[in-house]
């Protein structure tokens, strides 16, 4: 109808496979192999392809100054963490869908162990912290291993993929969903953790607040 075609027109490219068409965007062909499949059948090059992963997020999120606001990314047509999604599912977190889960637990003592020691305890002041103290960027959403394309050969970064979940939030969330994705095998790797932050540091320095 009328209205789609108009909001349709917002936009430089538009998938008319879906029933009223969506935003698509077109990207330039870049080659490499999942990272997470590299660092399996070349576990020698994990640093190698944590330390680009961690440059490359870092540079995602300097793209954008901090200080945007909703009503500035809503402008200009930007998803924001609160309302829209992505950002590693933090408006899950504060739209109470984590909690409700939680309380839905069969498992009673698992359930109020995790409520009392960790997360009635900090879900508060991580609300607080999200909008007055941690920076906010460009966030990728979902910077899990298997989301980057990467050398096959050295372990060079290569490029992000998967981007459905990109909107403007706290930059923190978005490295540590990298590290918890990235940096478990199956237990804490810190030989792939500190690889990842020193890419990262190398190309953003992070605040004392951060830690």
């Amino acid at each position: 109808d009328d209205d789609n075609a108009n909001d349709n027109n917002k936009y430089t490219f538009v998938s008319k496979k879906e029933k009223n068409g969506a935003p698509a965007l077109l990207l330039t062909y870049i080659k490499g192999k999942q990272a997470d499949a590299v660092m399996r059948e070349y576990p020698h090059l994990g640093p190698t392809v944590m330390k680009g992963i961690g440059g490359g997020l870092a540079r995602i999120h300097s793209a954008t100054s901090n200080g945007i606001t909703q009503e500035e990314a809503t402008t200009n047509n930007l998803r924001w963490y609160q309302s829209d999604g992505g950002c590693c599912d933090v408006q899950d977190q504060i739209d109470g869908k984590v909690l409700s889960d939680i309380l839905s637990c069969k498992d009673e003592k698992r359930r109020d162990d995790f409520l009392d020691s960790i997360y009635t305890n900090e879900l508060s002041s991580l609300k607080t912290e999200m909008q007055l103290v941690l920076s906010h960027g460009i966030t990728h959403g979902d910077p899990f291993a298997d989301n980057v394309l990467v050398n096959e050969l050295n372990g060079e970064f290569s490029s992000f993929i998967d981007i459905e979940d990109v909107c403007i939030g706290p930059i923190l969330f978005d490295l540590c969903c990298c590290a918890i994705g990235c940096c478990f095998t199956p237990v804490l790797d810190y030989d792939l953790l500190d690889a990842l932050l020193d890419g990262y540091t190398q190309e953003q320095k992070l605040s004392q607040l951060h830690f």
